[in-house]
Formats: C-alpha cells, sequence, structure tokens
C-alpha cells in the first residue's frame, strides 16, 4: 500500500506540473481550454470534476496520465475523415494561432518537467544532500575483487590512491569525480592511470576499463572497478527470514564470515553473489536453505558468532538473507551558485545518457528489458521513499527529466509528434493534412501500447 501512494503521488505531481506547462502557455498564448484532468475520464469515469468559467477541471479514475484540451484541438469526424474542409477557427481555438504559438503551447509540458528537474535537484543542493560519510575519507583502498578491472591494475588492499589521470586526488568523492570526469571526456579510453602509495613508495598503474563501458553510463563508483571503499558493514534493517531467524539484530555489525574478515560492503556482497554463483539453482526451491555461513558480529562491546542459513527464492533466483546495510552519511550543503551548477550540470549529464540509452535501444546494443515499466517505477519510488525525503526528491528529479525528454520524441499523440507536424508548416505554410495526422497518431498510440505492455510483461518477469 505504501509503495502504490508514493506512486501515485509521484506520477501525480510530474502529471499535473506537465499539463500545467501546457495550461499556462494556452493561457499566454489566449487560447481557450476546455479541460484540464489529472488521469483519464472516458466515458465520464471521474474521481472529481468541477466547472470554472471556461475550463473544466477533475481527476479522471484512468490512470495513464492527464491532458490539456484546448479549444479547437480536434475538428470534427466529417473533417478528419476528409469529407469536408475545416470552418475558420475562432480566435481563442488552437489553430487561430500561429505556427510558433502552436509550438510554444506543445513544447510547455515538457519543458516544465525539464525545469522541475532543475529545480528539484537545485533545492536538494541548497538544503543539504546527504552523502556517505566516507566519500571524506583518504582513499585508502580496504579490498580488491578478484580478476577486476582493479585487480588487473596490480592494486592491492593498504594503498592509498593519490591521482587519477595526473589529478590529486584526496579522498573517494575526488576519486570517483574524477575518474568519472576522465571516462566522459573521453569515452575511447582502454585504461586510466593512477598513482597509489604503497609501503611508502609512489607507485603508477593504469586501470582498464571494462570494454562495455563505452555503450553503457559511466559508473562514478569506484565499486564498479573491483576497489573496496571503506563502507561500514552495520546492519541497519532485519526482515523476517534467513537473518533474523539466525539471531541477527539491527546496528550488529560484521566483523567475519566463514573465517574471513570483512573490510568492505563491496567484499560481503561479492561473497554472496559467489554463493549464489557456486549452487545448482536449477535444482532449488523457494524457501530451500543453502550451507549455514558463520558470521562474527559486534553487538555493542561484545563479539559473537551468529549461523546463519541463506533461503533461495525462486522469484529472484537467488540466496537471501534477508538484510540492508546502515550507510553513515553527512548533510552536505551548497551555495546557491554552486547548488544552481550542479542541478543545471546533472541534468545534461542524465539528459545525455538518456539519449544515448535510446541510441542503444534503436540500434540493438541496448535490450529493452533495461527500461522499467509502470511496475519498475512504482517499486523504485517505493524504494527511494523509503530511503528517506532527499532520495525520493532525487527520484523525482529523475523522473520528471525522463518524462519530459521521452515527451519530446517525435511520435504522434506526445508532444514532440505535435512539432513534428509543425515542421512543415513552417516551411510551407500549410498545414498537414487531418487525415495523415489520424494515421499517425493512430500508429503512434499502437506502437506506444505495445512497448507499455512490453514493459509490463517484463517488470512481472
Amino acid at each position: 500500500m505504501f509503495t502504490i501512494i508514493v506512486t501515485i503521488i509521484a506520477l501525480g505531481v510530474l502529471i499535473f506540473v506537465h499539463e500545467l506547462g501546457h495550461f499556462i502557455a494556452a493561457k499566454i498564448n489566449k487560447v481557450r481550454v476546455d479541460k484540464f484532468y489529472l488521469g483519464f475520464d472516458f466515458g465520464g469515469l471521474r474521481l472529481i470534476g468541477f466547472k470554472g468559467p471556461t475550463t473544466e477541471y477533475g481527476i479522471g479514475l484512468i490512470p495513464l496520465g492527464g491532458y490539456v484540451r484546448l479549444a479547437g484541438e480536434l475538428p470534427e469526424d466529417e473533417v478528419l475523415s476528409g469529407a469536408k474542409p475545416p470552418p475558420p477557427p475562432a480566435p481563442d481555438e488552437l489553430l487561430a494561432k500561429s505556427p510558433l504559438q502552436r509550438f510554444t503551447i506543445f513544447i510547455a509540458g515538457p519543458l516544465m518537467n525539464i525545469a522541475l528537474a532543475v529545480l528539484l535537484t537545485f533545492g536538494l543542493a541548497v538544503w543539504g544532500i546527504p552523502e556517505p560519510s566516507y566519500l571524506n575519507e583518504t582513499p585508502h583502498v580496504t579490498w580488491i575483487e578478484p580478476d577486476s578491472p582493479g585487480a588487473t591494475a596490480g592494486l592491492q588492499t593498504g594503498d592509498t590512491i593519490t591521482s587519477v589521470n595526473g589529478a590529486s586526488v584526496n579522498d573517494w568523492r575526488e576519486f570517483r569525480t574524477q575518474l568519472a570526469k576522465t571516462l566522459n571526456e573521453q569515452p575511447e579510453r582502454a585504461v586510466v592511470p593512477l598513482s597509489v602509495l604503497r609501503n611508502g613508495q609512489q607507485i603508477t598503474s593504469d586501470l582498464p576499463i571494462p570494454t562495455q563501458t563505452s555503450d553503457a553510463p559511466v559508473p562514478e563508483y569506484s565499486g564498479y572497478f573491483g576497489i573496496g571503499q571503506p563502507v561500514a558493514t552495520i546492519f541497519s534493517t532485519i526482515s523476517d527470514g534467513a537473518a533474523k531467524d539466525g539471531g541477527l539484530q539491527s546496528g550488529d555489525k560484521l566483523i567475519s564470515v566463514n573465517g574471513v574478515n570483512i573490510l568492505s560492503l563491496d567484499q560481503f556482497l561479492y561473497m554472496m553473489g559467489m554463493l549464489n554463483r557456486m549452487n545448482p539453482q536449477e535444482q532449488l526451491e523457494d524457501g530451500e536453505e543453502g550451507a549455514p555461513l558463520q558470521f562474527l558480529i559486534r553487538r555493542g562491546e561484545t563479539e559473537q558468532f551468529l549461523s546463519i542459513k541463506p533461503r533461495y527464492n525462486a522469484v529472484e533466483k537467488k540466496f537471501w538473507l534477508g538484510v540492508a546495510f546502515e550507510t553513515p552519511t553527512i548533510n552536505v550543503r551548497h551555495s546557491v551558485p554552486e547548488a544552481l551548477r550542479i542541478a543545471v550540470n546533472d541534468t545534461w549529464f542524465l539528459t545525455v545518457r538518456t539519449f544515448e540509452t535510446f541510441g542503444r535501444l534503436v540500434t540493438g546494443r541496448e535490450k529493452l528489458s533495461s527500461l522499467a515499466g509502470p511496475i519498475g517505477i512504482a517499486r523504485f519510488a517505493g524504494q527511494a521513499a523509503r530511503l528517506g525525503l532527499s532520495s525520493f526528491i532525487t527520484f523525482l528529479a529523475f523522473l520528471s527529466l525522463q518524462l519530459g525528454i521521452i515527451n519530446l520524441f517525435p511520435i504522434p499523440v506526445l508532444d514532440g509528434g505535435h512539432l513534428m507536424f509543425l515542421l512543415p508548416e513552417f516551411i510551407t505554410g500549410r498545414m498537414v493534412s487531418w487525415r495523415i495526422r489520424l494515421i499517425a497518431s493512430q500508429i503512434g498510440f499502437v506502437l506506444l501500447m505495445a512497448l507499455f505492455a512490453a514493459l509490463i510483461f517484463l517488470d512481472l518477469t
């Protein structure tokens, strides 16, 4: 129920802001707005509705978006079929306005979503963004994943990273930032030069870049390269399941598993991943227990051993303990100019990555399963809300940006489709015929519904 509520709130805010953009632009251009609805009210199915001086406002019961109906936006059926020519538009109807005025009305919705993403990110940066406290610590390597890029580079536990691509780094934040900057500016790179301090000696090394990095969003976390960071291994949440039955409690600090000292959360997650890879999962049933793991934990001032048997989850197809980890954070606040720079840069970065992702989808280099459908979005909304207000606002900013960008795609029934139909009119001065628009819109609607259904199917599987 919690996930459903936060999803309704998130989508309701984003749809309202989007339609408000169209509404304001229409009013500025003196176009009459007949209806302003959140959700669709097909057949009169609505939760609430009331009539203003010129506009009907309401909430429809069909939660597939929202709409602003502009006066004269859709002609009569006879005009759509080409049986008779369209009548002259009234002064307050959409088609009485110039192509440029209509352009501003159609683009206003997506731009409002993009502006909301910038505003939310800006507000968070000013108010304070919770960041893992270890990002301010000196970049001492706590663990190296076997067969990872970090291992190939020859990095060792205990090394201190001092520079990335010739730029000095003093903490983990600077390491992540400089690594991402290097890969963004030079995506064709095969390696990134590192300097590390080992036993008092300065050593240079080349960190290889996984081949898929050039076709995927650049990772900004060192764990991607198998370099362990000093993330605290303190359990924060113990859900019903193996860990709780084994005696684990919130606040316990993990010291070792099966006699192996755990120095990094990355190391523990790697061990759990190996546990799943080593078991013949196709022969397991849901809830079946695996071999017991011997946990050494510190609770208060005392240490004790716990024997925990992970349980197989047939849906996720992996063993689960039922735990989450506490990540100590600090609240980092920025000045107004710096917050604005962060908001613009982050929004631009995600915009570029979004177009790159869709480019890979079109060329077949990315699978459709990498996208989240409505169920996936609801799942992410719930997870973000449970992590706190800042995480939820960050998710809201991301989703708002995606909504704005997707609506600019030149697909009939989307705002980008309306903009596409305006292009010939800008060039020739003549509107695209209603019949062509109708056919294109029907094709666009079918394609979108097919995509919608496919994403739901992938969410469920």
